[in-house]
């Protein structure tokens, strides 16, 4: 896939608009950065746009071939990433291991069947669900109980509709398997747009778990554009391997 260029973004640069100087310095400042931020958003919307083309063009056995080799080589990077954190004593890998995941919606990397292949491969999965009685909309966790407890929110996604999980904590969840448009080559993750992964690792950033982005091969890019309050994962899985960024 040919993604369009982006604009190189100042993810150091401060939330706010400026902190000295005179009225009229501040007043600037604050106008040139949502001009900025404005600018990314654009690019966002864009890219986003591209990328959704590109995957709703996928015939249906090239999707399965692309779901299949992401959920193996996804398994064997989890044994990997366990084997790894059971060696140093990291807290949250009591058996069995517990891993945040999703319900990909049909056609979006990882397959519709992947929380049905990691409750098979032994993990207990947490899959989100919007809260929207929260003043600003978040994500509850709710164990998978199968393929049948899942149905569509507003949105078109598949949520679970068991009780969730109450205060569950980042420091006990051996993994998070996240979805993405696309992934650059920092780690930066593009979404779909709605801010609850960014809102949710935020939040958890002391104790974060291992963050783990499911990607087509060719949605990984040289740059995806962003702010410093966009996230970045640990690694990327995609059809053709596994990609690993430094924290």
């Amino acid at each position: 896939m040919a993604v369009t260029p982006v604009r190189k973004c100042d993810r150091t640069a401060p939330r706010g608009g400026l902190v000295e100087g005179t009225a009229s310095e501040s007043t600037n400042g604050d106008t040139a950065m949502a001009e900025r931020h404005e600018a990314i958003a654009e690019d966002k919307r864009r890219l986003r746009t591209e990328i959704r083309r590109v995957r709703r063009r996928l015939n249906p056995e090239a999707r399965r071939e692309r779901d299949g080799e992401i959920q193996r080589r996804l398994l064997a990077h989890l044994a990997e990433t366990m084997e790894g954190a059971g060696a140093s004593g990291a807290a949250g890998l009591i058996q069995p291991a517990t891993v945040l995941a999703f319900a990909p919606m049909e056609g979006e990397p990882g397959g519709t069947a992947l929380p049905q292949v990691l409750s098979s491969a032994g993990y207990q999965v947490l899959l989100p669900r919007i809260d929207e009685r929260a003043l600003e909309p978040t994500l509850l966790w709710v164990p998978f109980r199968g393929p049948g407890d899942l149905a569509c929110n507003r949105l078109g996604i598949p949520e679970p509709q068991g009780q969730p999980v109450p205060d569950w904590r980042a420091a006990d969840v051996a993994a998070a398997i996240v979805p993405a448009l696309a992934i650059d080559g920092e780690g930066i993750r593009l979404g779909q747009g709605g801010g609850f992964y960014d809102r949710v690792f935020a939040s958890s950033a002391g104790a974060r778990p291992c963050v783990i982005g499911l990607v087509g091969s060719d949605e990984l890019v040289n740059e995806v554009p962003s702010t410093c309050l966009d996230m970045r994962v640990d690694a990327a899985v995609t059809p053709a391997g596994v990609r690993r960024f430094g924290k």
